[in-house]
């Protein structure tokens, strides 16, 4: 918060001298990241202070150094002009993006007195890495529909997942093991989960960061009585999953705090996760991904074709094409696809091309967790032309019917599940999962790729009073699966398809 409150003031410490300052026409059209006069595709305050020279003085940026910079994003007005109103609408929108990074909320933040224990982690196996390709394989099969452009985080379902198993026990804990971890016991998955979570890049071009949350209400509904959580439980998570911990009533005010905590560790990719809460819930379990990375090889410009992608309902559609020779070509019977890398290497992007007829869930369902593994693992090194087009959504479901298919019912059953590990209730009462929601959201272009997600656990409390709610080519020009892979345990972090670019 700090280090917010010094943005803030740096940006509100660029004192504005009109008569000094020229102006600039520029062209009438918009970049879409306005304010982005650098090029480097972030807006930031070193944007908002090149601005504030160039008023103040142009021929500081009469150099071969500054030809890049994209002035025209700064007509934040539209006008065709940048001048001081440009200036203050940029210091304006900054000051707001720095608010909604670093929200202040209502509900108590507990993560102070629950102090991180030191904790082992385990190195990533190929037990690890199958069983998790597994079940990431196994929710992007049974999510992935023909006709809807789908887009899931396995590692961020599987990371709120964990975080809620851990206080599982008997049948419920057995099947929540099963599902997301292949049978593995939770005290070996937490190692694994840790080692997972805290090697992940955070560099300037490529970062893949975390976080976990969780939050309690601070009574039980219709009640005075304290809802009482277990130390055990939230020790667990904050020693593993590094979780911060709020109490909150559970009103307007909560669900309007789990926005901002998501926002902001979204990187205000998903603004909203929540709507409403029941008036039974007592607990959310909350995690939040954001990847943002640059090509390694970036594509200098993308051009307009018409009718060149044709949609899962055969409908021709135009495109902005981003062209490029790779060297990493992957297939398999029924596809074939490739392999772009983000700096560094760690992430790459792999498009996946189904055979002509083939659609993109026909083709998901004939993988398996050994041959999505070996066809990622065993890629071969040639030359290969690719043409992709820029593409940008978000995608939101629910997953309750999903897990329970995939073999976990019972913690979904009001009197049923087993989550006695997680809080001291009373003798008529019973924790079960109400809810688990899943929003994601990808912006794919010539610089590099932003995505992010959030998964979250919905913990209801059951009575009988109650009333509860439930030289090779690969043109990808028509429906196509596509995953940013972990170059290093060649898991797909996020899965997806694009069935139709609008």
């Amino acid at each position: 918060m700090k280090k917010a409150k010094k943005l803030i003031s740096a940006l509100l410490g660029l004192c504005l001298t009109v008569s000094a300052f020229s102006a600039m026409p520029v062209n009438a059209k918009i970049d879409p990241l306005q304010g982005d006069v650098d090029g480097n595709g972030k807006f930031s305050l070193v944007d908002v202070v090149a601005v504030n020279r160039w008023l103040h003085n142009s021929s500081d940026f009469h150099d071969w150094r500054y030809e890049a910079y994209q002035w025209k994003t700064a007509d934040l007005n539209g006008d065709g002009i940048v001048n001081v109103i440009d200036l203050a609408l940029m210091k304006r929108s900054l000051i707001e993006t720095v608010k909604a990074l670093n929200p202040v909320l209502s509900a108590t933040n507990l993560s102070k007195s629950v102090n991180s224990e030191t904790v082992e982690g385990k190195e990533l196996d190929e037990d690890f890495i199958l069983k998790q390709t597994e079940f990431y394989l196994n929710l992007m099969q049974k999510t992935a529909q023909d006709g809807a452009n789908t887009l899931i985080s396995p590692y961020s379902v599987v990371q709120a997942l964990a975080m809620t198993a851990n206080g599982a026990q008997n049948q419920t804990l057995e099947e929540m093991q099963n599902v997301i971890g292949g049978g593995m016991p939770m005290e070996e998955l937490n190692k694994y989960l840790y080692t997972q979570r805290t090697s992940q890049p955070n560099e300037e071009n490529c970062k893949l960061l975390t976080a976990n949350s969780i939050w309690c209400r601070d009574k039980l509904p219709y009640s005075d009585a304290p809802f009482l959580v277990k130390e055990s439980f939230l020790q667990k998570n904050k020693n593993f999953y590094n979780a911060d911990i709020f109490t909150a009533p559970f009103d307007e005010t909560t669900i309007d705090d789990i926005n901002k905590w998501t926002n902001a560790n979204t990187d205000k990719m998903i603004p909203k996760l929540i709507n409403e809460l029941n008036k039974s819930t007592v607990m959310c379990l909350i995690n939040a991904v954001t990847f943002d990375a640059k090509w390694s090889d970036p594509y200098y410009d993308s051009y307009t074709r018409e009718n060149w992608f044709t949609d899962a309902n055969g409908t021709a559609q135009n495109a902005d094409i981003l062209y490029s020779e790779e060297h990493s070509y992957l297939s398999d019977e029924h596809s074939q696809g490739f392999m772009k890398y983000y700096e560094g290497g760690r992430y790459a992007f792999v498009g996946i091309l189904p055979e002509e007829g083939m659609t993109t869930t026909e083709y998901l369902n004939t993988l398996t967790a050994d041959s999505l593994h070996n066809m990622l693992v065993n890629r071969s090194s040639e030359r290969v032309i690719t043409q992709i087009p820029k593409f940008s959504y978000d995608y939101s479901i629910e997953l309750p019917d999903t897990l329970k298919e995939m073999g976990m019912p019972s913690a979904f059953e009001m009197f049923g599940a087993d989550f006695h590990g997680m809080a001291d209730l009373p003798e008529d009462n019973n924790l079960y999962i109400s809810n688990v929601i899943h929003k994601t959201f990808i912006e794919l272009n010539e610089t590099g790729t932003r995505a992010a997600a959030a998964t979250i656990v919905v913990m209801d409390v059951a009575a009988e009073a109650y009333d509860p709610q439930q030289p090779k080519e690969v043109i990808l020009n028509r429906p196509f699966v596509y995953y940013i892979v972990d170059t290093e345990t060649n898991l797909p972090i996020f899965m997806g398809t694009v069935e139709s670019l609008t």
